[in-house]
């Protein structure tokens, strides 16, 4: 298990994660065994690269998966820290759990736990170019009922630099898990 990021230079002022874990490597399809079919087709569209670009996720390839991923622009800051995410795509039951937020700054999100999650694995992305799962229970006021597991994949054109991010998210009820 990853430790996950604290303090107000990371998460924003006054922003406190609670029931929050993130995991990497083997640890992710251990943990999380749904995500093991995704990570195995990431792998296979890639190949010999070090990371997948954007052309690998193709609507092809992930088509049973297009309901819960969500492609993200990562927005950096002179020193290369990830500050904010712009939203380029959402599949429909990531709409219909968050609302429709495509083009628009993950910053933007009333709810500022879900921004300050997703920036958080965007600099774990950007730091060790590997994917990284997370996983929350009680998701957001109003959902606290609802749990996620997301996985999130580092993409990039030249294959050194992390330029965008897709995830895929899985909801769960942690009261049926118990």
């Amino acid at each position: 298990m990853i430790e996950p990021p604290t303090g107000p230079g990371v998460l924003g002022q006054g922003v406190r994660l609670t029931n929050w874990q993130m995991v990497e490597g083997g640890e992710i399809v251990r943990r999380f065994p749904a995500f093991g079919e995704i990570l195995a087709l990431v792998e296979r569209k890639k190949g010999e690269r070090r990371m997948a670009t954007r052309r690998d996720i193709d609507p092809v390839t992930f088509k049973r998966f297009l309901p819960l991923i969500t492609l993200f622009d990562l927005v950096r800051d002179r020193s290369g820290a990830v500050v904010d995410a712009t939203i380029r795509l959402m599949g429909t039951e990531v709409v219909h759990f968050y609302g429709e937020f495509t083009g628009r700054p993950v910053s933007a999100y009333p709810d500022p736990a879900v921004p300050a999650r997703i920036i958080a694995c965007g600099n774990y992305l950007v730091r060790h170019r590997v994917p990284v799962a997370a996983s929350v229970d009680g998701l957001r006021e109003g959902k606290k009922h609802v749990g996620l597991r997301i996985l999130y994949v580092p993409l990039s054109e030249d294959d050194v630099r992390v330029d965008r991010a897709v995830s895929f998210s899985l909801f769960y009820f942690p009261s049926l898990e118990r």
